[in-house]
């Protein structure tokens, strides 16, 4: 076999000595020395046809179901020690191309800076995985990858100086980190775990974040809005990304309920009704309940927002002390008898005077009906953000 990986023949001085005979044999005998299965100048893996680049350069390791694979794609754990070499290789080179590779053994890189885009598209991890301190400068790209041991991503509450001098905020997976665990399959979700970082509710559409474990991280919603992580979809090219963005901010609310993190949970199930309105927005219509919903969010976004509740219920009280001042009674109301009044009708306290014309009976019921429904509204925030 020839030890030059390139497929083309050497010179007709350099060939190899044979007999003289028929062309005809000579060519035959080319033709299958090129055909020749065996040889790796022609080897290609089975890993697949996009992720070739992936182990290019790389020899045949070894079968495997009657299918040809490098040491990086083989599907086996005897290749660990060959395998730990190649990997070295191409951290060393900075060539963070792991589409499709299959990790025999426990993984860590920790502290590794990840300075380019990191693919690890259809990896197998069949050992636990630990990115402890790791720093994603590009894109981490987990998609379709398999998780079979327990994956671990660490962060420090502390400032870190990177490796050019610059300085990393606490909690932070880099400057502008971007994850995707899009259709990852993950065989024990209760061993993902999230633990002193930043993160962001895009990076979980299309997977059940449900049962991972997320520990002392923060989704910095003062610095994130729903149109900054549909954008960062759109630039993914994840259709209906508003609808897969309320799917995965209803589960990480399940999440953050069942542990007991209220407030957290308040503010995903706020972000999933109200990703919900905006896709009905276009085609809501007023004979179908969609105004419902519009009403829910607008007096109290969606019983989740405590200012918002109260301001509609002393709105609510304002105004209608203002009509009491103009409506029928014995002899108008003043001003502050008319507040106080308008408070024992919202407490269906039923104060005197009575209302004495059709116009102030009405106005009396409308207030018997919408300041005690804003009254729940208020403590329904109010326990959700603080109560189970």
């Amino acid at each position: 076999m020839a030890e030059d990986p390139s497929p083309m023949l050497p010179p007709a001085e350099e060939s190899i000595e044979t007999p003289s005979g028929d062309a005809s044999e000579r060519d035959a005998e080319s033709s299958e020395l090129s055909a020749n299965p065996t040889s790796e100048s022609y080897f290609v893996c089975s890993g697949g046809e996009w992720r070739r680049s992936v182990c290019e350069g790389l020899p045949f390791y070894k079968e495997h179901e009657n299918k040809r694979y490098c040491v990086l794609h083989y599907p086996g754990k005897e290749k660990a020690a060959e395998f730990k070499v190649a990997l070295d290789k191409k951290l060393n080179e900075r060539n963070f191309d792991f589409g499709g590779v299959w990790f025999p053994e426990r993984i860590s890189f920790g502290g590794f800076v990840f300075d380019a885009d990191a693919d690890f598209r259809d990896a197998t991890f069949s050992a636990d995985a630990e990115f402890f301190q790791s720093v994603f400068h590009a894109s981490a790209c987990f998609v379709g990858a398999s998780f079979e041991g327990s994956v671990g991503f660490f962060g420090t509450a502390t400032v870190r100086e990177l490796y050019d001098g610059d300085w990393l905020a606490p909690k932070a997976l880099a400057k502008n980190p971007s994850l995707d665990f899009q259709h990852a399959r993950v065989e024990h979700p209760d061993r993902i775990e999230f633990h002193t970082l930043i993160l962001r509710p895009h990076w979980f559409v299309n997977v059940d974040p449900r049962e991972f474990v997320f520990t002392d991280v923060s989704w910095d919603w003062e610095h994130m809005s729903i149109d900054d992580e549909i954008a960062a979809l759109k630039a993914k090219e994840v259709s209906s990304p508003k609808s897969l963005l309320a799917i995965a901010c209803r589960q990480l609310a399940e999440n953050a309920e069942a542990n007991t993190r209220y407030e957290e949970a308040s503010n995903f199930r706020y972000w999933a009704m109200d990703l919900a309105r905006r896709t009905k927005w276009k085609g809501w219509t007023l004979w179908k309940t969609d105004w419902l919903h519009m009403f829910y969010w607008a007096v109290s976004g969606y019983g989740e927002k405590i200012l918002r509740a109260l301001g509609v219920l002393a709105a609510v009280l304002i105004i209608f002390a203002l009509l009491y001042t103009k409506v029928g009674f014995d002899k108008p109301l003043p001003k502050r008898r008319a507040v106080t009044y308008s408070f024992a009708v919202m407490s269906l306290q039923k104060p005197e005077p009575k209302p004495l014309t059709g116009t102030a009976q009405t106005v009396v019921l409308l207030e018997t009906i919408l300041g005690p429904v804003q009254a729940a509204l208020l403590a329904l925030a109010i326990r959700r953000k603080f109560m189970r």
